[in-house]
This record gives structure tokens, C-alpha cells and sequence, in this order.
């Protein structure tokens, strides 16, 4: 008999099953289980949270991806409610709307999910603040064309001077 061979009435024994097999059962065992680690809200995160399920009939469940993204919002659209003296939900709305607006693919063909709002924050807050800054000027906001025919119309009639004109 060699050193790897075995003896020829060795029966197996079924006591210890094999590796892969333990592997699987613990894996399936309810009682090995870790429960995995919820995401808790933040006291902000709640509050956009119920807002942003007082812009649907039905409330929106909890998931680690809603959790995460309203604890993150909360510091973004707080300050923005306060300057408007509006609430969160009037500010989701107004962003969710304008997600719809600007949509050009059909992305939110599906609906816009708390996600996607923090994902376009910056992309809306910065047509807030362009729209902010050349309102107040009398200039033309991003929604008037520059150059529509009735701005022109409405421009007074400026004369040119003989040293401008061409036709000298």
C-alpha cells in the first residue's frame, strides 16, 4: 500500500459532508444569517422623504436607495424652501417638474425616482441660479428667445449718425 492509496475495504463515511455542500447549507440556513444593515433616516432625510410621498397618492417604501438619497437632499433642497419660503415638496415638485421639462430622450418615460432628483440637483439648481441671475438685469431669461421679433419691435428705433451710415 502507498503513501496516497486507500485501503480497499475502506467504506466512506457521510458524517462530515464535503465541503461545497456545507458551504451551501450554511449559506441557506435561516438561523446563520446576518440581517443585513438598514440605512436609517435623518431627521431632515424624513421630512423630504414625507414630502416627497405627498407628491403621490401612494407612499413611496423605504429602501436603503430612498433613505440614502433623502438624508442626502435634505441639505440641498432645505436652504432652497427657506429662501422661497416654500416647503420641500413645493421645491420637489418644481424640480421633478422640470426634470419632465428638460427631458429630451425620454429617460422619465418611466417616472423620476427620489434618486434621480439628487442625481439632477446640481443640473437644476444651476437653471435656478442662471435664471436668478439675469432675471433682476431686465435682460432675457434662458425661456425668451434674445432675438425674437417682437424684442426687437418693442426696442426703440435708434438713428444712425451720418458718420455711420453706408450709403455715403
Amino acid at each position: 500500500m502507498g503513501l496516497h492509496s486507500i485501503p480497499q475495504d475502506h467504506v466512506p463515511s457521510r458524517q462530515c459532508p464535503p465541503a461545497k455542500e456545507r458551504a451551501i447549507s450554511e449559506r441557506l440556513s435561516p438561523s446563520r444569517r446576518v440581517p443585513p444593515k438598514r440605512l436609517a433616516f435623518t431627521t431632515g432625510g424624513r421630512r423630504t422623504y414625507e414630502a416627497w410621498c405627498s407628491l403621490f397618492p401612494v407612499a413611496i417604501p423605504e429602501s436603503d436607495t430612498i433613505i440614502q438619497a433623502a438624508n442626502q437632499l435634505d441639505a440641498l433642497i432645505a436652504p432652497w424652501a427657506a429662501t422661497r419660503h416654500t416647503t420641500l415638496a413645493e421645491v420637489l415638485k418644481e424640480i421633478k417638474e422640470w426634470m419632465y421639462a428638460t427631458d429630451r430622450r425620454g429617460f422619465y418615460a418611466r417616472g423620476i425616482r427620489l434618486g434621480d432628483v439628487l442625481r439632477d440637483f446640481e443640473g437644476w439648481q444651476s437653471a435656478q441660479a442662471r435664471r436668478q441671475a439675469t432675471s433682476p438685469s431686465g435682460r432675457q431669461t434662458s425661456e425668451e428667445p434674445l432675438y425674437s421679433l417682437e424684442v426687437l419691435l418693442s426696442q426703440p428705433q435708434r438713428s444712425l449718425l451720418p458718420s455711420e451710415r453706408h450709403d455715403q
